[in-house]
């Protein structure tokens, strides 16, 4: 404790001394901590994508999920794991996007606000979101928002994570992306 002009005034380690909640782990820090863990155990892609899909639907409280990569040496889009509009679950199937021609996928992709110089993430919104749905192959359902986040290496973007609320209907904010 120190004085200040005959008033005690508390330190930080004093602060932190005299409550432990101060460096406690909040439960969403533990959370992330445990989620980050067990994603770098992860010894291939498919439980890789598996883990991840689970974190963000279950641990972050989405409806719905989808993780895209991209397949470089073929120039497509491939659909890992992602949910139906009825809340339901579905692995790799035969949802693969063209890389090779102009499609919403491609310009989503080469969006500056997807790219490593920009925030990461794209939040889609009454008329923005509306003006894609129909050119979106395969989004099952027409979210009222939905949530684009880049999957990036420090060059380029990899895929992307798609995240709505089509079945609960529980509102995404632009801030849920920060």
């Amino acid at each position: 404790m120190a004085v200040k002009d005959g008033t005690q005034t508390v330190t930080c380690a004093n602060r932190a001394a005299s409550d432990p909640r101060m460096f406690a782990p909040s439960r969403t820090l533990s959370w992330l901590l445990d989620t980050t863990n067990r994603m770098v155990g992860c010894h291939d892609l498919s439980t890789l994508m598996d883990t991840a899909y689970e974190a963000i639907r279950v641990g972050l409280g989405y409806d719905r999920v989808s993780l895209q990569l991209i397949d470089t040496a073929r120039q497509v889009m491939v659909s890992h794991i992602g949910t139906h509009a009825d809340g339901t679950r579905h692995c790799r199937d035969e949802r693969e996007i063209s890389l090779e021609e102009d499609n919403y996928y491609t310009r989503m992709l080469a969006d500056p606000r997807m790219q490593v110089s920009g925030p990461g993430y794209i939040f889609l919104d009454g008329p923005e979101i509306a003006a894609t749905l129909s050119e979106r192959k395969y989004l099952d359902g027409a979210p009222s928002r939905n949530l684009l986040v880049a999957l990036r290496t420090r060059e380029r973007v990899i895929g992307y994570i798609s995240v709505d609320n089509l079945v609960t209907g529980h509102p995404i904010v632009e801030e849920d992306a920060l």
